[in-house]
């Protein structure tokens, strides 16, 4: 599965009898038991279906190509919510799949309020201390970072670390995505030391139990990365971000972020190899150009910088 910031922990799947029925409480009404249907009704099949759409939907994301994946990502919303209203538990996982793609395509505030639904039914269907629920609170963090938030976005992510960290121990790698989202929190508030802390357990947490190449280790290399940039050490940065850029190429990531690693491996070398860096520019805005649901706001941004470096090297000529 493509690595994003958002994180996925579905719930296996759920047989009719083992669906709320009489006396289930829902949006604070009763809901009333239909009459049981056979093993292979019109409802399983149509059930069964929508699970399959919404492998096409993941399927369609992970190439960029996001309308198709809403699209696809609604239609099993509709059968679910056509046979089962709102009881089957896997409507937790459409809101957040839709979430990201609003999120990915700049629709922050739209991401934010299909999290919140997510978020809703976790706490309708979950334990407040249930790994589901930190997984909604992780996600709620990552769209309000992105909103600008910070604020909330720090006491999501924290919420959510505590309740991982009493389930699952350190030495997990839904520990170690959350850690990096608090690492980008503290670097955005300037707090450089705490966010090197949250980045460096949450690289050695990915080095221990995924490996040396995996998506999540390149997060943490990035966040490092930026925090060094920042502090004016621009030789650890570059050896971060050329380890970082190796990693994504070699794994399934949104074309965003590998772009976004050349773009910053190409200002910590900007000033000692510049022919290097600009090439690295303009492999950035070929590969994100390539992305079937672009930005057209990161487009125009990448191709102002690759105009820019294209006047500097005339101009050092």
């Amino acid at each position: 599965m493509m690595y994003t910031d958002f994180e996925y922990q579905p719930t296996r799947a759920f047989r009719r009898d083992e669906l709320p029925g009489l006396g289930a409480v829902m949006d604070g009404e009763i809901a009333e038991e239909s009459a049981s249907a056979p093993p292979d009704s019109q409802a399983d099949r149509d059930l069964a279906f929508a699970d399959s759409l919404d492998a096409q939907g993941r399927a369609e994301a992970s190439r960029g190509r996001f309308r198709a994946a809403r699209a696809f990502h609604e239609q099993a919303m509709e059968l679910r919510r056509t046979h089962l209203g709102e009881a089957d538990p896997r409507l937790l996982w459409s809101f957040t799949w839709l979430g990201e793609l609003s999120y990915r395509e700049g629709l922050v505030e739209e991401a934010r309020w299909l999290l919140a639904q997510a978020h809703r039914i976790a706490g309708k269907r979950f334990q407040p201390d249930d790994l589901q629920f930190a997984v909604t609170l992780h996600n709620l963090a990552v769209v309000a970072r992105r909103a600008g938030d910070h604020v909330e976005a720090t006491r999501l992510g924290e919420q959510a670390l505590a309740l991982k960290v009493e389930r699952l121990g350190w030495e997990h790698a839904s520990v170690a995505r959350t850690l990096c989202t608090l690492g980008n929190l503290a670097r955005l508030a300037r707090r450089r030391r705490v966010a090197l802390c949250y980045f460096d357990r949450a690289r050695t947490i990915y080095e221990k139990t995924e490996g040396g190449v995996n998506a999540g280790l390149a997060t943490a290399l990035v966040g490092m990365a930026r925090v060094h940039t920042s502090m004016g050490s621009k030789v650890s940065a570059r050896f971060l971000l050329e380890r970082a850029l190796q990693i994504r190429e070699a794994v399934p990531v949104p074309p965003a972020q590998s772009a976004g690693v050349r773009v910053l491996l190409s200002q910590a070398l900007d000033d000692d190899d510049r022919t290097a860096a600009h090439e690295l520019v303009h492999a950035a805005l070929h590969e994100y150009e390539r992305h079937e649901s672009a930005r057209p706001e990161l487009l125009e941004h990448l191709r102002g910088l690759a105009r820019d470096h294209e006047s500097r090297r005339k101009a050092a000529n």
